[in-house]
């Protein structure tokens, strides 16, 4: 870590950015490398039936009734 004593703005740190910046591309390179050695799992996806299309069911209709009173 470098730093000034002095001058106009007084006293100033600079931090040493190096050591982050290696870190940064190590894990760069980590997370680049891990999606390539990777296997998922084999899944078995459902396969669309052969019998044809299939009509949905009619929907019914519900008539409900409230009787309100007041107190």
């Amino acid at each position: 870590m470098g730093m000034q004593l002095g001058g106009k703005r007084g006293v100033t740190a600079d931090p040493n950015v190096v050591p982050l910046i290696d870190i940064l591309l190590v894990l760069l390179v980590i997370f680049m490398i891990i999606p390539h050695h990777q296997t998922g799992l084999d899944a078995r996806l459902p396969q669309p039936s052969t019998d044809g299309i299939v009509e949905p069911k009619p929907e019914g209709v519900m008539l409900f009734r409230c009787k309100v009173t007041a107190r």
